[in-house]
């Protein structure tokens, strides 16, 4: 009588460790209330400004839920800009039919041509990554990226030893635009790290500005995930990303 969550990357094709501890295969049918997820939507933006934009997170498809037909959806309520975890994610959303903006927030073995022929935006976040993308890419007019800082979590993002050397990447490739400058907060939803949070908002704010000092204008801003946006809005900058929620 317990659940059992069986997660990983699928090269390690988990399917069939589920088929071995599987007790039965019979179909199940899942309904998801649409109407609900647009409740949930609504109840999420009255507590942002007008101006802040919602980036709808859809990895995992959309947490089980389905990512064409929630994106589908959300699409039609006004949301543009999605955000997945993998390539191959954004690519489905593509042949589907999404117009939306799309973020790939992994982009660790992305095929940079694929993602930038179909309008599909990466996510950058190590310096290994950034020099691979301008030796792929560089012959192209303009790149779009979005930067990833590590300001607590780490997980994925540039760290503080690694400005210095992005600005110098930055500021010698004007081909690259950077859209928006992001990070996550590693405890959000929880009261306990609320201070951790905070550190984590001067940490991002402080490398914000070391690289726009570079760059010399000011891309896009997020922080924010479902949890941050309920417990910290006053943190919501530019943008939020709302996903579980």
């Amino acid at each position: 009588n317990q659940l059992i969550l069986l997660k990983g990357a699928r090269v390690f094709e988990l399917e069939r460790l589920f088929k071995e501890l599987s007790l039965s295969n019979h179909e199940s049918i899942l309904e998801i209330n649409l109407k609900s997820i647009a409740h949930n939507i609504s109840i999420y933006k009255s507590l942002l400004n007008p101006s802040t934009e919602i980036i709808a997170v859809v990895k995992a498809s959309a947490y089980g839920a389905g990512n064409f037909e929630i994106a589908h959806y959300i699409e039609r309520l006004g949301i543009n800009y999605f955000a997945v975890a993998y390539q191959e994610e954004a690519i489905q959303l593509r042949n589907k039919g999404i117009q939306s903006k799309i973020i790939v927030l992994n982009t660790g073995l992305a095929e940079f041509d694929e993602l930038l022929d179909n309008n599909i935006e990466p996510a950058i976040f190590s310096l290994q990554q950034i020099k691979r993308l301008l030796k792929e890419e560089g012959n192209r007019s303009r790149i779009g990226i979005h930067i990833k800082l590590d300001t607590g979590m780490r997980r994925l993002g540039f760290m503080q030893e690694d400005i210095k050397e992005l600005c110098s990447i930055l500021g010698n490739n004007p081909l690259l635009k950077v859209i928006s400058i992001f990070s996550h907060l590693s405890g959000s939803d929880s009261k306990e790290f609320d201070d951790f949070s905070r550190k984590q908002l001067t940490e991002f704010e402080y490398l914000y500005n070391q690289l726009t000092q570079t760059l010399g204008y000011y891309p896009l801003k997020h922080i924010l995930n479902s949890g941050g946006i309920s417990r910290h809005p006053e943190f919501q900058m530019d943008m939020v990303r709302l996903g579980i929620g």
